[in-house]
């Protein structure tokens, strides 16, 4: 992005906003696709777009801040006409006749129905296009009064003009406006994982200065957040996985044999994100929790050949390791095939993850096939043998 930037700069007088709208992930977070977000809210549109105008130039002037972007970036002009009533009173004029003399003129005013058959066609009568040129044009028109005389509507109606974005948006009730901002990249990288605290106090200090009320959205503390959430979700996977195993073994200390594959795994995934060059973010966090479902398949598969076997020694030990070798290779690289069409795709959230768990897979296949047999025969064999022999 920093290149792509920096090969667009002799294109003055325009400005480039990014987004990243191929994220789900990031659009799911925080309903946006940039960094952060800050929702205004208040029913008044008026009252909306200064104050949009405002924080979006504050933004602007941030050293860390860019593709700041507003609701009222792509917006219409507005117009209303308002009603003097003192006026409407001493020209003796009603407010119908006004409201359908501007209808008529802007949008058309229904004047009958044209009916053909079973077909109802209603017929407006509007104004040429070629009467006025400008909304603020209609006012120099004059219209009857209820003594037949002719008022300019100049005299009875004012024009407000306002700009207002395409979109009203509403939330809970909540008419609101609002400005989507990127942090600044370094190298390639974000400059910070999240906004500097000193500068996130800065921008709310300089908000509820405004005296409005706002939400403000930033899509890194969200997905700190949903690490909490996920490393819960991904525990009590372990303890439901340690209960079933306890429950199917019969035994209370096998089962950790098993489970101890998961922490013995996360320094080689940790590994393969780096060779990678991906970060641990929520997809990669949910190819992790994948691969420990995983893990503990296989090592289930192992565990279970040594239990029926009924393995006393090293020899037995590695016999029932070699007999169970085939069925966990073919599942595994079974999986590794149906992943490989993924990983030549275009998007890059696909790759990371089949790339996370392809790597992570043969990786976690050689800790089980290792370290499993191994811990076995430390925590099992050696004891028995020195219950019989000792």
């Amino acid at each position: 992005m920093r290149s792509l930037r920096k090969n667009l700069e002799p294109f003055s007088g325009v400005d480039f906003i990014f987004t990243v709208p191929d994220n789900p992930v990031q659009k799911l977070l925080s309903r946006s696709d940039f960094d952060a977000v800050i929702k205004i809210y208040d029913p008044s549109a008026d009252y909306l777009a200064g104050k949009v105008n405002e924080v979006y130039n504050y933004l602007n002037e941030q050293e860390i801040t860019e593709d700041v972007l507003s609701s009222y970036y792509m917006s219409n002009s507005e117009s209303s006409f308002l009603l003097k009533r003192k006026e409407m009173a001493i020209y003796n004029i009603d407010a119908r006749r006004l409201g359908e003399f501007v209808a008529a003129a802007v949008s058309g005013l229904r004047a009958g129905v044209w009916k053909k058959e079973e077909y109802e066609i209603p017929v407006l009568l509007r104004f040429k296009r070629d009467s006025f040129s400008e909304v603020k044009d209609i006012l120099q028109f004059s219209v009857k009064n209820n003594e037949g005389k002719r008022i300019d509507l100049g005299e009875v109606l004012s024009l407000k003009e306002a700009r207002a974005p395409n979109i009203i948006m509403r939330e809970d009730r909540k008419t609101f406006a609002k400005v989507e901002f990127n942090l600044k990249e370094e190298r390639g990288k974000k400059q910070a994982f999240s906004i500097p605290f000193s500068s996130k106090s800065e921008l709310t200090r300089y908000i509820e200065s405004l005296g409005i009320s706002y939400e403000y959205i930033d899509q890194f503390s969200m997905l700190r957040e949903n690490y909490f959430e996920l490393l819960l979700a991904l525990f009590l996977a372990l303890f439901l996985e340690y209960v079933i195993l306890a429950s199917g073994f019969k035994s209370f200390s096998k089962p950790v044999l098993v489970i101890a594959m998961v922490p013995l795994s996360v320094p080689g995934i940790f590994l393969i994100l780096y060779l990678i060059d991906a970060s641990l973010n929520i997809n990669t966090f949910m190819s992790i929790i994948v691969l420990t479902g995983l893990l503990v398949n296989n090592a289930i598969m192992l565990f279970l050949e040594y239990q029926e076997r009924e393995v006393s020694g090293i020899g037995e030990l590695v016999e029932a390791s070699i007999n169970r070798l085939k069925p966990i290779l073919i599942t595994t690289f079974s999986t590794i095939l149906a992943l490989l069409p993924t990983l030549f795709t275009n998007n890059k959230i696909q790759t990371t993850l089949a790339a996370t768990l392809i790597l992570g897979l043969l990786y976690s296949t050689f800790i089980t096939l290792f370290y499993l047999p191994l811990f076995y025969t430390v925590f099992y064999l050696k004891k028995k043998g020195i219950r019989e022999y000792g």
